[in-house]
């Protein structure tokens, strides 16, 4: 039987694997080896100071308190004072218009322009006035003629007919004596008409007496042509007077603020053509709300600005206030003199004052913000004292400028805290740090 014989291979043997080497096993240079150890010293070095610095932040404001900046209080010199705006006026002004009705001829100065007293403002025309003055004029010099009429005539004639019926009646009473001498010799009849004659001759020397009488200076006639002659002037001076109220004039030195009228117009008695602002001392309108009347007085000084000029300031002095209110606006009129105005000011300019009301030499002050309930019945500050904040109840006084005077209730040296410290129990232990020296 014939089979095949399977001779068996020779097998290679499979290597066993090897095992990996570790890395630490591996030798390490000195360099690396020194590198690790400062950052394993530095790393818990870190940790250390973190550690700390946690500790600082927050473990000793729990033991000591927080660190609080305060104010410790001084005595300083603190004025109030109030701030208005107003503007600048003369103590009066003069309002110009005709005394009698005209056409304007004339204008010989401008708006705003200043001009001395006595100097020509308008003209109007002067033809009607004229010729009024010559009207009575004439009418004087006729008053005047029949005057010297009567005393160089009319009285001369009076008295020489008084003259002559005296001496007709001294005559005719002779006569008559003579006659009643020779009773018997004339008739009854012829008695009875001389004594008639007689009484006629009388009759006409009293007439005679009469009109010599009034011709003569005391007399009805002479009164009444000397009053005409004093009536005739009278009426003179008047149409001349008029016509100079043509010639409108300064009445005193000023600058000229308003002006209503042109050549040609008619100027009508009672109209305001210009108005005249009289050179001298000026004054200082202002209105100040009647909330602050407390705080105003007479003779309270102040500095006043004008917004034109911000760095022109000068003094003024409240002289007036007026005593009564305005209704509408619920203010009170305050007027302040300026003794010494800059050259600057001009009629109706704005002009912002600071009017000192009160001031205190030796005040302690405390900022407004720092006082808590101020408006409270027991406004209050926070202070620091023996490393405790304490509530300490105050007085408060004048204020100004952002600070508050304290009356009572403080001290110098005494420390504030201050409000934007932010909120802080009463009690509480803080540590004090004072702002630097030299600070406000």
């Amino acid at each position: 039987m014939t089979g095949i014989v399977a001779i068996p291979e020779r097998l290679t043997p499979t290597p066993a694997p090897v095992p990996p080497v570790p890395l630490l096993a591996a030798p390490v240079p000195a360099r690396v080896s020194h590198r690790r150890h400062v950052l394993r010293w530095l790393g818990g070095a870190v940790a250390v100071a973190l550690v700390g610095l946690v500790g600082w932040r927050y473990g000793v404001p729990l033991v000591l308190g927080p660190i609080v900046q305060t104010r410790p209080l001084t005595r300083v010199t603190l004025v109030q004072t109030l701030v208005a705006t107003g503007h600048v006026a003369t103590r009066y002004r003069v309002d110009i218009g005709p005394q009698v009705t005209g056409v304007v001829a004339r204008i010989p100065v401008a708006d705003g322009q200043a001009v001395q007293a006595g100097e020509t403002l308008m003209v109007l025309d002067g033809t009607e006035a004229r010729a009024l003055t010559q009207q009575a004029e004439a009418a004087y010099r006729q008053a005047v003629a029949q005057d010297r009429q009567r005393q160089t005539l009319t009285l001369p004639a009076a008295e020489q007919a008084l003259a002559q019926a005296t001496a007709a009646r001294v005559r005719a009473e002779q006569a008559l004596a003579r006659n009643l001498s020779a009773l018997g010799l004339e008739s009854p009849a012829s008695l009875d008409d001389a004594r008639k004659e007689l009484e006629m001759l009388r009759a006409a020397e009293r007439s005679a007496l009469v009109s010599v009488t009034s011709d003569r200076r005391g007399g009805s006639t002479g009164l009444l042509t000397a009053s005409a002659v004093e009536l005739a002037a009278a009426n003179v001076r008047v149409v001349r007077a008029r016509e100079q109220f043509r010639t409108i004039v300064a009445p005193r030195s000023g600058v000229l603020i308003f002006r209503a009228v042109e050549v040609g117009d008619v100027a009508h008695v009672g109209d305001v053509l210009m108005r005249l602002a009289p050179a001298g001392e000026m004054e200082i309108i202002v209105q100040v709300d009647e909330k602050q009347l407390g705080r105003l007085a007479v003779g309270q000084h102040a500095v006043a600005s004008p917004e034109a000029f911000p760095a022109t300031r000068f003094p003024a002095q409240v002289r007036y206030i007026n005593p009564g209110i305005d209704v509408l606006r619920a203010s009170v009129e305050v007027r302040l003199a300026v003794p010494a105005p800059p050259t600057v000011l001009r009629q109706d300019m704005t002009v912002a004052v600071e009017i000192e009301t009160a001031r205190r030499p030796q005040a302690l002050v405390v900022r407004a913000e720092d006082i808590h309930e101020r408006s409270g019945a027991a406004p209050w500050v926070m202070l620091v004292r023996g490393g405790r904040t304490v509530r300490q109840i105050v007085e408060p006084g004048i204020a100004s400028a952002g600070v508050v005077e304290v009356t009572a209730g403080l001290h110098v040296g005494d420390l504030v805290v201050p409000s934007a410290v932010g909120p802080l129990a009463i009690g509480r232990r803080v540590r004090v740090r004072q702002p630097p020296a030299g600070s406000p």
